[in-house]
């Protein structure tokens, strides 16, 4: 049995394929289109770049295939062609137009698009200390699915829409055949909607009823929720993997069972806990940490009571297991910002372990998504240069590489403090104790990262054997049938720990010190 897994990662899309006899990875970047606060991409273009892909496997025979995604929204918009409905990218979304109007093909909100910081406000307003805030910690914050689509409703009530999680769209142009050189979709509703008791994971759009999104989320009827589901009868969210139909004859691997998808952190955590040793991911004691572009947090537990700053628990994923997520936006582009044009530099120096115990700083360069729910926190910086000048300054250096250094290890130190600080919340029920944190994503190939992570968060740290970049696609592909492995990190430890300790204080002060100050200047 082969199956290919399909990750749509922040920028670029890659595709896992194993069967008995070999493993296959390639990848393909993706474009994204900045706006300010507007954060577009185009699908056609991300599944233009999954067929090349394809056409790169050498095999002649796939099983299955599911797709995981950023948690980004697709926006298509109804039109009639020959008395027949067909979808075509809404491209008003992107904010930018040319002298043909706006840029084609922009149709897709990425999961770190900001604009919706109103209807975040007005959500967080009406909907406090309700079942529906709870669900994600108690407050709603932009880069969630529901926002963007009350911001979709007050902008472009009148249009005609059809709104996809990104995931599901690449699945359902697989089943209908994809794009027509009209660039043109087939359209396919559900056959039936979700029950009113139904309700979507981790703040997205698809799993509410329309009149929950009506009443409860003020959505404009003329919005509707699309699936790759249109030929399953379900009032409810479908678990992963389920067969959904099979390729389009217009592609490659025609015969192959579609298999329904996710988001991706959660394919991520699905390459973890197939270990056949303990079942990694299950006991309730191993914290699953999907590190990338983002970095999401994934506990699986009995535990079934809301944690204010934590999503969840959900139980849609898979049968009787409650997953709480949480966390800690765009981190790696942390990493990205500072590696962008000085990489070598860096890396010749990191031999120097300079004393950093006198700066300070804290990094919520998009906001706070966990564990304080905070999207208006932002960063901080105390620059450490004048209590010892043997060290560059970092606000204003002569020496580049040297503050560049001191730079590179406070976002390592914030990073995890920041995941420290999320475990404390998340242990906070009596039946959640974490003994353990599973690392995958780019930033598992970090090894100065993973071994900064064990020493001050004081718990075993693995990361996964292979190719790190590829374990989300590889759990894509667990959707249709495949397994991974897991390769414990060793430990090296000789830190200052007391100094750790007291920095970790530090962090948290600094966290509530910059919210004081919002709160003093802002007051009537």
């Amino acid at each position: 049995m082969t199956a290919v897994g399909i990750d749509v990662g922040t920028g670029s899309v890659r595709v896992y394929c194993e069967n008995k006899d070999t493993i296959q990875t390639y990848e393909a970047e993706i474009a994204t289109t900045h706006n300010a606060n507007f954060i577009t991409q185009s699908s056609k273009e991300i599944f233009t770049k999954i067929l090349d892909l394809f056409a790169r496997l050498n095999i002649d025979h796939v099983s299955g295939i599911s797709t995981t995604a950023t948690c980004s929204m697709v926006v298509l918009q109804k039109m009639e062609v020959n008395g027949s409905t067909f979808l075509k990218p809404f491209s008003q979304i992107s904010g930018i137009s040319d002298t043909n109007g706006p840029i084609p093909n922009q149709d897709v909100f990425l999961w770190m698009d900001g604009r919706a910081f109103k209807q975040t406000d007005r959500y967080n307003q009406r909907l406090r200390d309700t079942k529906f805030s709870s669900s994600v910690g108690g407050k709603f914050v932009p880069e969630l699915g529901v926002p963007k689509l009350k911001w979709l409703s007050d902008n472009f009530p009148e249009s005609n829409l059809v709104c996809f999680e990104l995931y599901d769209w690449i699945n359902y142009l697989l089943l209908v055949g994809g794009f027509s050189e009209k660039e043109l979709v087939e359209y396919r509703p559900r056959k039936k909607d979700f029950n009113n008791d139904s309700s979507a994971m981790d703040g997205s759009i698809k799993g509410w009823s329309k009149q929950t999104l009506t009443s409860v989320f003020e959505i404009s009827k003329n919005i509707e929720i699309g699936g790759a589901d249109f030929d399953v009868a379900t009032e409810f969210l479908l678990p992963v993997g389920y067969p959904l139909g099979t390729v389009h004859k217009a592609f490659a691997f025609k015969d192959a069972v579609v298999g329904n998808g996710c988001i991706d952190c959660y394919a991520g955590w699905l390459s973890t806990i197939v270990a056949p040793e303990n079942r990694l991911g299950l006991t309730g004691g191993q914290l699953s940490m999907i590190a990338g572009t983002s970095t999401c947090f994934l506990l699986a537990s009995e535990c079934t009571s809301p944690i204010t700053g934590v999503w969840g628990p959900y139980d849609k994923l898979l049968p009787n297991v409650q997953m709480y997520e949480l966390g800690q936006p765009a981190t790696g582009k942390l990493f990205e910002k500072l590696f962008s044009k000085f990489d070598k530099l860096i890396q010749d120096k990191l031999g120097d372990k300079a004393t950093i115990r006198n700066y300070f700083y804290y990094g919520d360069v998009f906001g706070n998504r966990s564990p304080l729910s905070d999207f208006t926190m932002s960063e901080m910086v105390i620059d450490g240069y004048n209590y010892d000048c043997k060290l560059a300054p970092i606000i204003d250096s002569h020496d580049k590489v040297a503050s560049l250094v001191i730079r590179y290890n406070l976002i390592l130190e914030f990073l995890c403090f920041q995941t420290k600080h999320i475990i404390e919340v998340l242990s906070q029920p009596e039946q959640i104790n974490i003994t353990e944190i599973v690392v995958s994503g780019s930033q598992a190939n970090n090894r100065r990262f993973l071994q900064l992570l064990s020493d001050i968060t004081n718990l075993k740290v693995t990361k996964l054997c292979e190719k790190s970049k590829y374990s989300v696609a590889k759990g894509a592909s667990i959707m249709a049938e495949a397994g991974t492995g897991l390769m414990q990190e060793k430990n090296a430890a000789n830190i200052d720990a007391d100094s750790y300790a007291r920095k970790y204080e530090i962090y948290k002060d600094m966290a509530k010190v910059q919210a004081k100050y919002r709160e003093l200047v802002n007051s009537d």
